[in-house]
């Protein structure tokens, strides 16, 4: 998923620095 949540790498929320 790409959520865009920062720092957050699950199987919901994408890595994104």
């Amino acid at each position: 998923a790409h959520m865009g949540k920062e720092g957050d790498a699950t199987p919901f929320t994408d890595v994104t620095v």
